[in-house]
């Protein structure tokens, strides 16, 4: 089951959701079963907001993220 996050603007952090697809917001979609990650942009999005949300992005796939369950 793939977890998806989606990126907020105002304190340039992913926070967890319920959508699966959005067409103004960035999402992260994190598959365990195919260890991926995909980051989804939608183009109206300035080059800051989307460089900052690939940022994260890598941080996340390096050390991972803390879900409201306590799950990491």
């Amino acid at each position: 089951m793939p977890y998806y996050l989606e990126f907020n603007q105002n304190d340039s952090q992913f926070h967890e959701t319920t959508r699966t697809t959005s067409e103004d917001s960035i999402l992260l979609v994190i598959d365990e079963a195919q260890k991926k990650l995909l980051l989804s942009v939608p183009s109206n999005v300035g080059m800051i907001t989307r460089r900052a949300a690939e940022r994260q992005a890598r941080g996340i796939q390096k050390t991972g993220f803390l879900f409201g369950d306590g799950g990491r």
